[in-house]
């Protein structure tokens, strides 16, 4: 009990800490740059007067992601007892989803990034690259399972929106300028969407293999005569 109340304690200690900062960190900047508190703190539709749907499939995306991402770290929290070595693979795909759903949110790679270095693009699509080689080559036994189809399809589509985005000019010239962004964000949308769905689908499969003997032994069932 006094075990759970500290983890209770520190935790909301760790959220209040995180809030305020996050809150100092705004005054600051808003008296550095002379944009209103409110420029920090309200929807940018508000912000601006946009439309409240405006970029919603984005931002679908964005939540799509995030959701993954704290499933994956919750399963890598509880499983780590009983999975091994395997559990690295929730770690990391963790990392990726949370990486991922940040960049698209802040739209870092196509603006952040090129506005704070003056480089190109490329080098974060570079850099996603060996990221995702690195995830690949320590992970394969896992990924290529015929169970994870989804996932595989999730990494091709977002392979393809960033070959569309490489080859913006000739893609452009072929399918049209209000197309061609269209094909582009939709391949990413459902890359977003596979990737997320087939690593959930992974994280339950995970708390299954471990319940699956669990309830056999309470009921005495026969796992193997279960699996037949």
């Amino acid at each position: 009990m006094r075990s759970e109340s500290r983890r209770v304690r520190s935790v909301g200690l760790g959220v209040i800490a995180f809030a305020v900062a996050m809150l100092v960190a705004e005054v600051v900047s808003s008296v550095a740059t002379g944009h209103p508190l409110g420029w920090y703190t309200q929807d940018p539709s508000a912000t601006y007067g946009g439309d409240a749907i405006a970029g919603i499939q984005s931002q679908v995306g964005v939540l799509a992601l995030t959701a993954a991402a704290a499933i994956l770290f919750f399963t890598w929290v509880v499983s780590r007892s009983w999975t091994g070595g395997a559990s690295g693979f929730l770690l990391a795909s963790a990392l990726l989803s949370a990486i991922l759903a940040v960049d698209d949110l802040f739209r870092i790679h196509d603006d952040l990034f090129v506005r704070l270095t003056g480089r190109s693009e490329r080098i974060v699509f570079v850099l996603y690259g060996v990221a995702f080689a690195a995830w690949l080559l320590r992970y394969w036994r896992i990924i290529l399972r015929r169970e994870e189809a989804l996932l595989l399809a999730g990494i091709g589509l977002m392979g393809l929106a960033i070959v569309a985005d490489i080859l913006e000019h000739p893609l452009e010239a072929l399918v049209g300028e209000s197309l061609r962004p269209f094909l582009e964000d939709g391949a990413k949308f459902l890359g977003f969407l596979f990737w997320s769905v087939g690593l959930t689908l992974h994280c339950l499969r995970v708390v299954e293999s471990e319940r699956s003997p669990r309830v056999s032994s309470a009921t005495g069932a026969d796992p193997a005569s279960d699996a037949g």
